[in-house]
């Protein structure tokens, strides 16, 4: 079970979908957004632009519907493997590694259980104010800003310890293409 202060390797599993590349498809989608232009203010624009790959993992009789986003170097008939992570309490993962191993490229997919674990970066901002907040009304202004310093500092080494979870994944997640003979 995952708590708040305590998120470590052992609360999630990896697996692997692997195969040939079958049906690749791959596409952008934009977002465009924009605002001002009122009273002599500019106008600001701005795109951002998401590409997103579909794609089956074909080994043998077993296919399996493999949804990307980023750029995947990939190929029909190309052999690929996508490793997943997910909380063992959980039914669903999200992908942390894809790896085409006909050219050898890999996607590392950082911050995955950012999504699963939490980022924390809400909470710094909650943690600062409710600190402060509940250190100013017992003891005044003193005491706020222990109470806003101390729990920032909670929020901050919980993010390192995330982080550092989220790397050993994906080193993990290495390991098991390569357990695998396939990597």
């Amino acid at each position: 079970m995952i708590s708040f202060f305590n998120v470590g390797v052992d609360d999630f599993e990896l697996w692997t979908e692997y195969g040939t590349a079958a049906g690749v498809k791959t596409w952008s989608e934009s977002r465009v957004s924009g605002g001002g232009g009122h009273n002599n203010t500019p106008v600001n624009i701005s795109t951002h632009v998401t590409t997103r790959n579909e794609f089956f993992l074909v080994d043998g009789n077993k296919e399996s519907a493999i949804s990307l986003t980023g750029a995947v170097p990939l190929r029909d008939g190309q052999p690929a493997s996508v490793v997943y992570v997910k909380r063992k309490e959980k039914q669903a993962g999200r992908a942390v590694l894809f790896k085409n191993h006909a050219s050898n490229d890999e996607r590392v997919y950082n911050g995955v259980i950012d999504v699963a674990g939490g980022n924390g970066c809400g909470l710094l901002v909650a943690a600062v104010v409710a600190g402060g907040g509940i250190g100013a009304l017992i003891g005044g202004s003193v005491l706020g800003i222990i109470g806003a310093i101390g729990l920032a500092t909670v929020v901050i080494l919980r993010n390192l310890k995330l982080r550092a979870t989220n790397k050993q994944l994906i080193q993990d997640a290495r390991a098991l293409l390569g357990a695998r003979g396939s990597g």
